[in-house]
């Protein structure tokens, strides 16, 4: 039996489970049961099928039992208890996963000490490390102290990430890590990302109720840490967890009491944007930095004008940066670091091959310069190390690049090393302590959605980039659909935190999501004109035109004379071919907005459809007159002279456009008017360049003939076109 068709197995439990076919599901756990061998399983299995043979008996026989529901729903949780444990034990025999190897050495050592002794352990050496504040030590911690420390807090994770579900007992203990004063607040998170990682890989409710329980410490560091851990198995275990009413209603209680929905909906959104990390990698590695590189030289000379004094004036740099785009390069590096977006994954994916990842506690090891891993000199209290120790704590970096940054330090070559101490003055130093700015981002890296973001991106780092990224399932790959998860319905199913979903599916053009979600906010009284609008724009977006009017007729209706609904209903009624509306919408719009060039276009491109010619050309002059190099504004005069047939009109505004930004379309429509007009030559000069742009004779020919009907009107025939066409072939 290997891996895959073990995990089927479970699977086609889980799915009949699911479905509350219970009856099918023994079965299927049966055949599971006898690959596991494992008589306690076994006995559990048979109990859950007498009981429930028992339970049916009753039904059968019209006997009223009160406690048929609570009986039928531990059968359930009972029997999925079971066929988890039948899973591991079978995956701990076979699977080559870190995980399974180690549950497989662990069964062949000793018992791991219990979390009250290991927290007992932490406590004793916190009491050691206290100790070298003193004299004769004053602050010096030897580095067998520090790896002592690291090995404890390692073994901690380790035996808690693959512990099997928790006792009552181990809880009681658990809790006690919450409430020491003593061990350090970075090794109660490292339990606690040992805690979410194990419940990602087997389902406890003990587990989550102690992940909940910690979401609401004082720490912030280990509330977020709990919280992204509760929220990534409310993901996976969405459908499950109504199963145990206890948890349920834990959850329910942090909801109404604890902020809890308001919570999750932020780590929701910072989940959501990490998906797009890849996308940003690209941008940043193809577009923001290669750019900025290519112009480094602009940017020496830009420093130098600032350290030199020039007699005269000073070069406007600033002219040329703005020129070449680099100040849109950098604005856009700079929004997306404010949106909460990872631009640093790009520049650190390439350190992560550093030996301290090779150990996987590492990858979720709050960031400590004073590791055992960090360089020796970068440990000093030296200003340099300083001014490197107060980046490391107002810095926008997760934990794992604050190591990966630290590491490379250690490489630089002495000399570049040298310019850096010699940068790093005592004035600047001092500076910076008392900087204003300083204590906003010293405040700012202490928010916690700030810590919860960059916890994220330490998550997001692990599954993307270690060697045991394909070990386990991606949580930032899976599908996240937030309403359809029954107990996230429970915890989300609130207005204000819908809408901020909605919203950055809105910025992300998600319009399917964003749209299927504005759609059921309209149900919400008292209704928002806004919700109206941006259903029916995600609608819009997605081609729906029928559809997206309705909503902003109801948008109208809620808040009427809004020119941008009236330019939306619009566009809409145009695609539709209802010009009629189409026009008195943008006329309404045009009203409330004089003066707006887009709907003066679109005015005069809805009389073109009513085939009102003479009126539309008048438009397009007025749109001519407030707009430089027009281009559209000369499409639309030189179609309707041409339909005027006003050839001269005509000839002369296609002529005005630009060779080089004329489409295949105008040189097309520039040729018919030299043909109806009886300029053969310049007509097949010009078909000739229409063929070119198309790029094959056949578009150019399925093009040509696609004009027929109109060229008709003015005596051109099937046979003129068919000639025509062979001239210019």
């Amino acid at each position: 039996m290997n891996e895959k068709n073990i995990n089927s197995m479970y699977s086609s439990i889980v799915n009949l489970l699911q479905q509350s076919r219970l009856k099918e599901a023994q079965t299927q756990a049966e055949a599971l049961l006898d690959l596991c061998g494992d008589w306690t399983l076994a006995n559990r299995l048979e109990q859950n099928r007498t009981s429930y043979n028992y339970m049916l008996d009753y039904m059968r026989q019209g006997i009223n039992d009160p406690q048929r529901e609570k009986l039928y729903l531990r059968l359930r949780t009972d029997l999925w208890d079971i066929a988890d444990r039948a899973r591991i034990q079978l995956l701990d025999k076979v699977s080559t996963h870190y995980y399974h190897e180690l549950r497989r050495t662990q069964a062949l050592l000793p018992p791991d000490p219990s979390l009250k002794e290991q927290l007992a352990e932490l406590e004793s050496i916190v009491d050691d490390i206290d100790l070298c504040q003193l004299p004769p030590y004053n602050n010096t911690i030897p580095d067998d102290l520090r790896r002592r420390h690291e090995a404890a807090s390692r073994r901690a994770f380790i035996s808690t990430w693959i512990s099997d579900p928790w006792t009552d007992e181990q809880v009681n203990q658990a809790n006690l890590w919450l409430e020491s004063n003593i061990v350090d607040t970075h090794d109660i998170s490292l339990l606690t990302s040992a805690v979410g990682m194990s419940l990602l890989e087997w389902f406890d409710p003990r587990k989550m109720q102690w992940l909940l329980s910690a979401s609401v410490s004082f720490e912030s560091e280990v509330c977020e840490r709990a919280l992204v851990g509760v929220a990534l198995a409310l993901l996976q275990y969405g459908d499950r967890i109504p199963l145990y009413p206890e948890l349920t209603e834990t959850i329910r209680k942090h909801a109404a009491e604890l902020w809890l929905g308001k919570r999750l909906n932020t780590v929701y959104l910072q989940l959501l944007r990490c998906r797009e990390t890849d996308e940003i990698n690209r941008k940043m590695q193809e577009e923001i930095l290669p750019t900025m590189l290519k112009n480094k030289e602009l940017f020496s000379k830009f420093k130098r004008s600032l350290e030199e004094e020039y007699e005269g004036d000073v070069p406007n740099w600033a002219e040329a940066i703005d020129r070449l785009g680099l100040n849109d390069k950098i604005r856009e590096m700079n929004d997306l670091q404010m949106e909460g977006k990872d631009i640093y994954m790009s520049t650190f994916a390439p350190l992560k091959s550093h030996p301290f990842f090779n150990d996987l506690p590492n990858w979720f090891r709050p960031f400590d310069v004073e590791n055992s891993a960090i360089p020796a000199e970068l440990r000093q209290n030296g200003t340099f190390q300083q001014k490197l120790k107060l980046f490391f704590e107002i810095g926008a970096l997760c934990d794992s690049d604050k190591y990966s940054l630290a590491f490379m330090l250690q490489h630089l070559p002495q000399a570049q090393r040298d310019l850096m101490f010699a940068q790093l003055s005592n004035e600047t130093l001092e500076e910076m302590k008392d900087d204003e700015h300083l204590d906003k981002l010293r405040n700012f890296a202490n928010l916690p959605q700030t810590i919860s973001n960059q916890y994220l991106q330490n998550l997001y780092r692990f599954f993307k980039l270690s060697r045991y990224k394909g070990q386990f399932a991606d949580p930032f790959r899976e599908d996240i659909d937030l309403y359809a998860n029954p107990i996230l319905r429970i915890i989300l199913d609130k207005p204000e935190l819908k809408r901020e979903i909605a919203d950055l599916f809105l910025s992300e053009h998600r319009w399917k999501e964003a749209g299927d979600i504005y759609m059921d906010l309209t149900l919400v009284l008292p209704p928002s004109n806004e919700d109206f609008e941006k259903a029916g724009f995600c609608l819009q977006k997605q081609k729906l035109y029928e559809l997206a009017l309705r909503y902003y007729e109801q948008a109208d209706l809620l808040n009427h004379n809004n020119a941008w609904t009236l330019r939306h209903m619009g566009t809409c009624s145009r695609l539709l071919g209802k010009h009629e509306d189409a026009l008195a919408y943008y006329q309404e719009a045009d009203s409330i907005q004089p003066g707006n060039r887009g709907v003066l276009y679109q005015i005069a491109n809805c009389l073109t459809d009513l085939h009102e010619y003479k009126e539309a050309m008048d438009h397009y002059f007025q749109l001519d007159l407030a707009e430089e190099h027009s281009l559209r504004a000369w499409r639309g005069i030189a179609w309707c002279a041409f339909k005027l047939e006003r050839w001269d009109t005509a000839a002369k505004y296609f002529d005005r456009i630009p060779d080089a930004e004329k489409t295949a379309q105008d040189w097309l429509n520039a040729g018919h008017v030299a043909l109806v007009s009886g300029r053969m030559t310049d007509a097949v000069n010009l078909y000739r360049h229409a063929s070119e742009k198309f790029g094959t004779r056949a578009t150019f020919y399925d093009a040509l003939m696609e004009d027929l009907p109109e060229l008709e009107n003015f005596h051109i025939t099937f046979n003129d076109l068919v000639l025509m066409a062979d001239q210019v072939l």
